[in-house]
Protein backbone atom coordinates (compact mmCIF):
# COMPACT_ATOMS: atom_id res chain seq x y z
CA UNK A 1 0.00 0.00 0.00
CA UNK A 2 1.04 3.67 -0.68
CA UNK A 3 1.57 5.81 1.68
CA UNK A 4 -0.38 8.96 2.55
CA UNK A 5 -3.89 6.64 0.93
CA UNK A 6 -5.03 6.65 4.54
CA UNK A 7 -7.77 4.40 4.96
CA UNK A 8 -8.56 4.19 1.23
CA UNK A 9 -6.29 1.23 0.36
CA UNK A 10 -7.46 -0.70 3.60
CA UNK A 11 -8.71 -4.50 2.51
CA UNK A 12 -11.67 -3.41 4.54
CA UNK A 13 -12.42 -1.20 1.62
CA UNK A 14 -13.27 -4.20 -0.75
CA UNK A 15 -16.05 -5.29 -1.15
CA UNK A 16 -16.47 -7.75 -4.65
CA UNK A 17 -13.39 -8.82 -6.88
CA UNK A 18 -13.81 -10.24 -10.72
CA UNK A 19 -14.96 -13.45 -11.01
CA UNK A 20 -12.28 -14.04 -13.60
CA UNK A 21 -9.34 -13.28 -11.67
CA UNK A 22 -6.76 -15.67 -10.98
CA UNK A 23 -2.90 -16.41 -10.68
CA UNK A 24 -1.85 -17.65 -13.77
CA UNK A 25 0.14 -16.76 -16.94
CA UNK A 26 0.60 -12.28 -16.03
CA UNK A 27 1.88 -11.90 -19.33
CA UNK A 28 -1.21 -13.82 -21.08
CA UNK A 29 -3.36 -11.65 -18.46
CA UNK A 30 -2.01 -8.31 -19.84
CA UNK A 31 -2.17 -9.18 -22.82
CA UNK A 32 -5.77 -10.47 -23.11
CA UNK A 33 -7.30 -7.76 -20.29
CA UNK A 34 -4.82 -5.00 -20.93
CA UNK A 35 -4.17 -4.87 -24.59
CA UNK A 36 -0.40 -5.04 -23.05
CA UNK A 37 2.08 -7.57 -25.26
CA UNK A 38 4.67 -8.03 -23.35
CA UNK A 39 6.98 -10.06 -26.15
CA UNK A 40 9.16 -8.07 -28.46
CA UNK A 41 8.53 -7.72 -31.62
CA UNK A 42 11.72 -9.73 -32.29
CA UNK A 43 10.01 -12.36 -29.86
CA UNK A 44 6.88 -12.15 -31.84
CA UNK A 45 8.30 -12.70 -35.07
CA UNK A 46 10.29 -15.98 -34.17
CA UNK A 47 6.47 -17.06 -33.25
CA UNK A 48 5.26 -16.34 -36.19
CA UNK A 49 8.41 -18.43 -38.05
CA UNK A 50 7.87 -21.47 -35.59
CA UNK A 51 3.81 -21.12 -36.54
CA UNK A 52 4.01 -21.33 -40.20
CA UNK A 53 5.75 -24.78 -39.67
CA UNK A 54 2.27 -26.31 -39.59
CA UNK A 55 1.53 -24.61 -43.03
CA UNK A 56 1.11 -27.69 -45.83
CA UNK A 57 3.97 -26.20 -47.78
CA UNK A 58 6.68 -26.30 -45.16
CA UNK A 59 8.38 -29.24 -43.75
CA UNK A 60 7.46 -30.41 -40.44
CA UNK A 61 10.26 -31.37 -38.11
CA UNK A 62 10.00 -32.87 -34.84
CA UNK A 63 10.21 -30.48 -31.34
CA UNK A 64 13.70 -29.55 -30.52
CA UNK A 65 13.12 -28.40 -26.72
CA UNK A 66 10.26 -28.98 -24.13
CA UNK A 67 8.71 -25.60 -25.04
CA UNK A 68 8.59 -26.13 -28.18
CA UNK A 69 6.70 -29.66 -27.51
CA UNK A 70 4.28 -27.73 -25.39
CA UNK A 71 3.64 -25.43 -28.05
CA UNK A 72 3.11 -28.35 -30.73
CA UNK A 73 0.42 -29.69 -27.97
CA UNK A 74 -1.31 -26.51 -27.31
CA UNK A 75 -1.53 -26.04 -31.26
CA UNK A 76 -2.76 -29.75 -31.74
CA UNK A 77 -5.54 -29.14 -28.85
CA UNK A 78 -7.12 -25.78 -30.38
CA UNK A 79 -7.16 -27.18 -34.16
CA UNK A 80 -9.30 -29.73 -32.82
CA UNK A 81 -11.20 -28.02 -29.98
CA UNK A 82 -9.67 -30.31 -27.24
CA UNK A 83 -9.23 -29.78 -23.78
CA UNK A 84 -6.07 -29.52 -21.98
CA UNK A 85 -6.68 -32.16 -19.40
CA UNK A 86 -6.01 -34.47 -22.41
CA UNK A 87 -2.64 -34.78 -21.08
CA UNK A 88 -3.64 -36.02 -17.68
CA UNK A 89 -5.96 -39.23 -19.11
CA UNK A 90 -5.13 -42.45 -18.93
CA UNK A 91 -5.41 -43.24 -22.58
CA UNK A 92 -3.75 -40.35 -24.06
CA UNK A 93 -0.70 -41.31 -21.80
CA UNK A 94 -0.91 -44.82 -22.24
CA UNK A 95 -0.57 -44.11 -25.94
CA UNK A 96 2.39 -42.21 -25.51
CA UNK A 97 4.55 -44.71 -22.78
CA UNK A 98 3.79 -47.17 -25.96
CA UNK A 99 4.94 -44.96 -29.00
CA UNK A 100 7.05 -42.73 -27.22
CA UNK A 101 8.75 -43.84 -24.06
CA UNK A 102 11.32 -41.35 -23.84
CA UNK A 103 8.54 -38.31 -23.96
CA UNK A 104 7.87 -36.32 -21.28
CA UNK A 105 4.60 -35.22 -20.68
CA UNK A 106 3.52 -31.65 -19.78
CA UNK A 107 0.30 -30.83 -17.40
CA UNK A 108 -2.39 -29.30 -18.06
CA UNK A 109 -1.04 -26.38 -16.25
CA UNK A 110 2.18 -26.49 -18.06
CA UNK A 111 0.60 -26.07 -21.55
CA UNK A 112 -1.46 -23.49 -19.92
CA UNK A 113 1.34 -21.34 -18.48
CA UNK A 114 4.41 -21.65 -21.69
CA UNK A 115 3.01 -23.00 -24.86
CA UNK A 116 -0.55 -21.10 -24.81
CA UNK A 117 0.25 -17.88 -24.41
CA UNK A 118 2.78 -18.30 -27.57
CA UNK A 119 -0.25 -19.78 -29.72
CA UNK A 120 -2.51 -16.90 -28.47
CA UNK A 121 -0.34 -13.99 -29.61
CA UNK A 122 1.30 -15.40 -32.96
CA UNK A 123 -2.56 -15.86 -34.32
CA UNK A 124 -3.93 -12.72 -32.44
CA UNK A 125 -1.17 -10.84 -34.51
CA UNK A 126 -2.32 -12.43 -37.55
CA UNK A 127 -6.05 -11.54 -36.77
CA UNK A 128 -4.74 -7.95 -36.44
CA UNK A 129 -2.99 -8.15 -39.83
CA UNK A 130 -5.90 -9.17 -41.47
CA UNK A 131 -7.90 -6.56 -39.79
CA UNK A 132 -5.60 -3.69 -40.40
CA UNK A 133 -6.93 -2.50 -43.90
CA UNK A 134 -10.42 -3.70 -43.18
CA UNK A 135 -13.17 -0.39 -43.52
CA UNK A 136 -16.37 -2.03 -42.92
CA UNK A 137 -17.21 -5.27 -40.84
CA UNK A 138 -20.24 -6.91 -39.21
CA UNK A 139 -20.10 -7.53 -35.42
CA UNK A 140 -21.65 -11.01 -33.98
CA UNK A 141 -22.39 -11.48 -30.33
CA UNK A 142 -23.63 -13.73 -27.91
CA UNK A 143 -23.90 -14.17 -24.25
CA UNK A 144 -24.07 -17.22 -22.28
CA UNK A 145 -23.66 -18.98 -18.70
CA UNK A 146 -21.47 -21.82 -18.26
CA UNK A 147 -24.47 -24.59 -16.05
CA UNK A 148 -21.24 -25.99 -14.74
CA UNK A 149 -19.33 -23.27 -12.88
CA UNK A 150 -22.34 -20.22 -13.60
CA UNK A 151 -19.72 -18.11 -15.50
CA UNK A 152 -21.00 -15.13 -18.22
CA UNK A 153 -19.67 -14.96 -20.77
CA UNK A 154 -19.58 -12.76 -23.91
CA UNK A 155 -18.17 -14.24 -27.47
CA UNK A 156 -17.67 -11.58 -29.95
CA UNK A 157 -16.83 -12.10 -33.79
CA UNK A 158 -16.63 -9.91 -37.01
CA UNK A 159 -16.98 -10.80 -40.64
CA UNK A 160 -15.38 -8.92 -43.26
CA UNK A 161 -14.86 -9.38 -47.03
CA UNK A 162 -11.05 -9.46 -47.92
CA UNK A 163 -10.49 -10.11 -51.82
CA UNK A 164 -14.33 -10.92 -52.29
CA UNK A 165 -13.64 -13.56 -50.02
CA UNK A 166 -15.82 -13.81 -47.02
CA UNK A 167 -14.01 -13.75 -43.91
CA UNK A 168 -14.99 -14.69 -40.40
CA UNK A 169 -12.53 -13.97 -37.19
CA UNK A 170 -13.04 -14.16 -33.53
CA UNK A 171 -12.58 -11.53 -31.61
CA UNK A 172 -12.77 -12.42 -28.10
CA UNK A 173 -14.88 -14.97 -25.34
CA UNK A 174 -14.50 -13.37 -22.19
CA UNK A 175 -16.10 -13.29 -18.68
CA UNK A 176 -18.40 -10.45 -18.35
CA UNK A 177 -19.83 -10.05 -14.97
CA UNK A 178 -23.00 -8.86 -16.52
CA UNK A 179 -24.80 -8.48 -19.62
CA UNK A 180 -26.58 -5.36 -19.47
CA UNK A 181 -26.18 -3.09 -22.66
CA UNK A 182 -24.33 -0.62 -20.95
CA UNK A 183 -21.63 -3.36 -20.06
CA UNK A 184 -21.73 -5.35 -23.49
CA UNK A 185 -20.92 -1.94 -25.62
CA UNK A 186 -18.45 -0.91 -23.12
CA UNK A 187 -16.64 -4.55 -23.36
CA UNK A 188 -17.07 -4.51 -27.52
CA UNK A 189 -15.49 -0.86 -27.77
CA UNK A 190 -12.18 -2.13 -25.83
CA UNK A 191 -12.27 -5.35 -28.39
CA UNK A 192 -12.09 -3.02 -31.11
CA UNK A 193 -9.80 -0.68 -29.82
CA UNK A 194 -7.32 -3.43 -29.05
CA UNK A 195 -7.87 -4.38 -32.95
CA UNK A 196 -8.52 -1.58 -35.03
CA UNK A 197 -6.37 1.78 -34.75
CA UNK A 198 -9.52 3.90 -35.39
CA UNK A 199 -12.48 1.91 -34.53
CA UNK A 200 -14.48 5.03 -35.21
CA UNK A 201 -13.89 5.64 -38.63
CA UNK A 202 -15.25 1.81 -38.94
CA UNK A 203 -18.66 1.12 -40.93
CA UNK A 204 -20.24 -1.40 -38.54
CA UNK A 205 -23.61 -3.82 -38.52
CA UNK A 206 -24.10 -6.36 -36.20
CA UNK A 207 -26.07 -9.82 -35.87
CA UNK A 208 -27.51 -10.84 -32.32
CA UNK A 209 -31.05 -12.43 -30.67
CA UNK A 210 -33.52 -10.29 -30.23
CA UNK A 211 -33.31 -9.84 -26.29
CA UNK A 212 -33.67 -6.16 -25.22
CA UNK A 213 -30.14 -6.12 -24.05
CA UNK A 214 -29.01 -6.94 -27.16
CA UNK A 215 -30.77 -4.70 -29.42
CA UNK A 216 -29.60 -1.61 -26.69
CA UNK A 217 -26.25 -2.60 -27.20
CA UNK A 218 -26.21 -2.50 -30.68
CA UNK A 219 -28.04 1.03 -30.53
CA UNK A 220 -25.28 1.92 -27.47
CA UNK A 221 -22.56 1.44 -30.05
CA UNK A 222 -24.58 3.81 -32.78
CA UNK A 223 -23.78 0.62 -35.51
CA UNK A 224 -25.09 1.32 -39.25
CA UNK A 225 -27.73 -1.41 -39.23
CA UNK A 226 -28.50 -4.22 -36.99
CA UNK A 227 -30.34 -7.40 -37.76
CA UNK A 228 -31.59 -10.25 -35.98
CA UNK A 229 -29.92 -14.09 -35.98
CA UNK A 230 -31.68 -15.94 -38.77
CA UNK A 231 -30.51 -18.92 -36.80
CA UNK A 232 -31.77 -18.01 -33.88
CA UNK A 233 -35.11 -16.66 -35.10
CA UNK A 234 -35.36 -20.19 -37.11
CA UNK A 235 -34.70 -21.76 -33.44
CA UNK A 236 -37.22 -19.82 -31.90
CA UNK A 237 -39.68 -21.02 -34.81
CA UNK A 238 -39.32 -24.52 -34.46
CA UNK A 239 -38.73 -24.78 -30.70
CA UNK A 240 -41.38 -22.16 -29.24
CA UNK A 241 -43.74 -22.00 -31.86
CA UNK A 242 -43.87 -25.57 -33.33
CA UNK A 243 -42.83 -28.59 -31.12
CA UNK A 244 -43.97 -26.64 -27.97
CA UNK A 245 -47.38 -27.25 -29.53
CA UNK A 246 -47.05 -30.96 -30.04
CA UNK A 247 -47.36 -32.76 -26.55
CA UNK A 248 -46.10 -35.63 -28.03
CA UNK A 249 -42.86 -33.87 -28.71
CA UNK A 250 -42.73 -31.96 -25.47
CA UNK A 251 -42.96 -35.13 -23.89
CA UNK A 252 -40.26 -36.99 -25.68
CA UNK A 253 -37.91 -33.94 -25.11
CA UNK A 254 -38.41 -33.82 -21.28
CA UNK A 255 -37.73 -37.30 -20.66
CA UNK A 256 -34.22 -36.64 -22.74
CA UNK A 257 -34.01 -33.43 -20.82
CA UNK A 258 -33.90 -35.60 -17.86
CA UNK A 259 -31.59 -38.98 -18.79
CA UNK A 260 -29.20 -35.48 -19.76
CA UNK A 261 -29.20 -33.89 -16.13
CA UNK A 262 -29.08 -37.58 -14.18
CA UNK A 263 -25.92 -38.31 -16.55
CA UNK A 264 -24.01 -35.19 -16.19
CA UNK A 265 -25.20 -35.33 -12.37
CA UNK A 266 -23.56 -38.83 -12.80
CA UNK A 267 -20.49 -37.68 -13.82
CA UNK A 268 -19.85 -34.33 -11.89
CA UNK A 269 -20.17 -36.43 -8.41
CA UNK A 270 -17.88 -39.28 -10.03
CA UNK A 271 -15.28 -36.42 -10.87
CA UNK A 272 -15.55 -35.30 -7.10
CA UNK A 273 -14.70 -37.99 -5.94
Amino acid sequence: MQQGMGDKGHISKVVNFATNTSTGNLNMHVSQRHDILSNSEEKNRKILGYMTKYSAASSVTGATSKHELNRDMVTWFCRDLLPFDLVSQEGFKGFFTKNAPNLELPSPSALLGTGLEDVYQAVRTVVKSKLADVKAICLMFDGWTDRYRARPYLGVRASFLNEWSYVVVTLGCHVIPIHTSQAIAEHVRIILKSYFAEPKKLYITTVHDGAANMVKTSKLLQVKSYHHCAAHSLHLLLTTDSISTISEVSQLLQKCRDIVTALQLHFKTSVAR
